[in-house]
């Protein structure tokens, strides 16, 4: 027992010494970083008084970052870390948005969707929370905005809620929650898009459909038991 409270005690010491080494004070930029991000962050929560857009500040913080001197970065380090892909997919995905709403494509959706389900007013309430359930999600394999999702779906399954006299707040909070499984494909999340576009992908759209084929009727059969609990 002394012997091993002797070597516990030896490589308890020799831990705290090596912890000790290897911490070093923050360098200048790193100091640097920390007060842009604390500055960024600050923005971002005071936005109802400046008037400015979490956008704007984003970008105008990350020039801020590869100004010469004063910056964290090149600028050259900087252009070649953004995934500029991303940026016009997000783009473009947002502009699919606004155009679905603009031209009442939505609320063609809307009706259409509405009418089918109002056929079901026989069912009982498992088998409409189960048709809510997998519509919402396995949208993100037919629409990959995700607000456009909640734009089309929030407002129909309001209405279906009040025509079989579901929970409403339940109904929203499901299928909002419905609406945020996007796993299948890289395309359906920005999250996913962002580490598929390495040049050395950590997974690959194989890898992606495997984990949703166990992941997905778990998902749902967990969103139906939370319904009810």
């Amino acid at each position: 027992t002394k012997i091993m409270y002797m070597n516990i005690s030896e490589d308890v010491h020799y831990h705290q010494e090596k912890s000790h080494e290897e911490r070093k004070p923050f360098t200048q930029i790193e100091k640097r970083a920390i007060v842009y991000i604390v500055i960024t962050i600050t923005l971002w929560m005071t936005e109802n008084i400046h008037g400015f857009e979490i956008a704007f500040i984003t970008m105008l913080m990350g020039i801020c970052m590869m100004i010469p001197r004063i910056g964290v970065i090149t600028w050259k380090q900087g252009v070649q870390n953004i995934s500029w892909s991303l940026i016009f997919f997000v783009a473009g995905a947002t502009t699919l948005g606004n155009l679905l709403v603009t031209y009442k494509v939505v609320d063609y959706i809307q009706d259409h969707l509405l009418n089918y389900l109002s056929q079901f007013q026989t069912l009982n309430e498992f088998a409409i929370l189960s048709i809510i359930v997998i519509i919402t999600v396995t949208s993100h394999l037919y629409i990959t905005s995700h607000t456009t999702r909640a734009i089309v779906f929030v407002p129909v399954f309001l209405l279906f809620s009040e025509m079989f006299n579901l929970n409403p707040v339940a109904v929203v909070f499901i299928t909002l929650i419905g609406t945020n499984y996007c796993v299948t494909f890289p395309v359906c999340s920005k999250a996913l898009l962002l580490f598929y576009e390495q040049d050395e992908k950590p997974f690959k759209n194989r890898d992606l459909m495997k984990i949703s084929v166990i992941l997905m009727p778990t998902y749902i059969l967990l969103m139906i038991f939370s319904y009810y609990i």
